[in-house]
């Protein structure tokens, strides 16, 4: 996937993560995780690791618990 579309991607997923989709809040935590789309960001990344987790996301609750 090229740079352009990652963020492309990102910003679309953004009102899907604020809007309570629990995939979208994991996916955009990702992002900040790993800087795909935006600058990393670990602050960020927590925060929607915690937001995910807090709706039932797995992933997120994996994520958290394993580091």
């Amino acid at each position: 996937m090229s740079e352009q579309n990652e963020t492309e991607l990102f910003h679309q997923n953004k009102k899907e993560a604020e809007n309570g989709n629990k995939a979208a809040m994991y996916w955009w935590a990702e992002c900040y995780d790993y800087g795909e789309g935006t600058e990393k960001n670990l602050e960020k990344a927590f925060y929607w690791y915690q937001k995910a987790a807090e709706n039932g996301n797995e992933d997120a609750m994996n994520m958290l618990a394993n580091g």
